[in-house]
């Protein structure tokens, strides 16, 4: 009983997804799906492995992990941009492009897509995978801070961090944020979905461990060794340079700390929406959130509110979820 009452309050708070949207979800033939497989298989070299070997169990989860993002864009980001800007005809530039999850889920709603992504082997993944899904797109074997020598200024509706900020370095993000800002046309949409947010209380996203996002990178290097998750917990021992590099690349939080330095005061910027706002007016429910409401996240969300006045909601939540429209 009291499953069928969690599922049916999930259902009441989760967004509707138009029908015109859904009706443009494209389904794989069976024979095409298992050439996708083997062809990202031997892609990531998973076929020259052993059987049974531990890399070849985790290229197995992260296949799907790869559907259940595809899930997620159609029926909560995909809805949410569509909002904002309506995807077909929009110019699209992903920055962190990965293997193509997010760019099949935009392209199939018309967007016109263009994709960056520091991994060579993830951009000809997601080639591949757009292929299969008879999408077009350009994608770029490149760093996010090289951007403006890739694309003329002014190209783009929408420039989309889906899920890469937190995997840049600091060093890194400013320049890329203000790169992708420049390549918005007027009135053009800078997107950030899915980064942890720093001023979280439990890092959910790469140790799993309270307060993990707060401490300096040097003290979370050593600490990691404390995470439940392997094989971070095994992975970092020695703090040389390299191995910190690899550290940071597993991804830390990002804050509203970076949008100030990156585009002035983040008060002043014109956040258009959130993935929030956007559950929130679309679902059977509204606003009424019980377990959202009743919980944590929601009494600790308030409390960074209070201790942040002028700055959009949506730079408080687990993770930063915000569309900013560019002047």
């Amino acid at each position: 009983m009291m499953t069928r009452v969690v599922r049916l309050l999930t259902d009441l708070t989760s967004p509707r997804v138009s029908t015109l949207l859904r009706r443009r979800w494209r389904r794989l033939e069976d024979r095409v799906a298992l050439e996708l497989e083997a062809d990202i298989r031997r892609i990531g070299g998973e076929d020259a492995l052993p059987p049974g070997d531990d890399a070849t169990a985790l290229a197995a989860l992260a296949r799907g992990y790869d559907a259940v993002r595809l899930e997620m864009f159609r029926t909560i980001v995909v809805p949410w941009l569509d909002t904002l800007r309506p995807l077909d005809g929009a110019r699209v530039l992903e920055i962190g492009s990965g293997s193509g999850v997010a760019a099949v889920a935009m392209g199939e709603q018309g967007a016109l897509l263009w994709g960056v992504d520091a991994d060579r082997e993830g951009v000809r993944i997601a080639e591949r995978r757009c292929h299969a899904y008879g999408l077009r797109a350009d994608f770029r074997v490149a760093n996010a801070v090289f951007l403006e020598e890739l694309f003329p200024a002014a190209q783009f509706d929408l420039v989309v961090f889906f899920a890469s900020l937190e995997h840049m370095t600091h060093v890194e993000r400013i320049p890329a944020m203000r790169a992708a800002w420049s390549l918005l046309a007027p009135g053009g949409l800078w997107v950030v979905i899915e980064a942890p947010n720093r001023l979280w209380h439990h890092d959910n996203h790469t140790a799993h461990l309270p307060f993990f996002h707060w401490l300096p990178d040097e003290l979370a290097f050593d600490y990691i060794r404390f995470s439940p998750r392997p094989p971070l917990n095994t992975m970092f021992k020695v703090r040389t340079e390299e191995a910190m590099q690899t550290f940071l690349r597993y991804g830390r939080g990002v804050s509203y700390h970076e949008f100030d330095l990156a585009f002035g005061p983040s008060a002043e910027l014109d956040v258009v929406s959130s993935i929030a706002d956007h559950r929130r007016r679309s679902s059977l429910l509204g606003g009424w959130h019980v377990a959202k409401q009743l919980g944590l996240a929601y009494r600790f969300e308030s409390l960074l509110a209070r201790l942040g006045p002028g700055l959009h909601p949506g730079f408080f939540e687990p993770y930063l979820n915000l569309a900013i429209r560019k002047p």
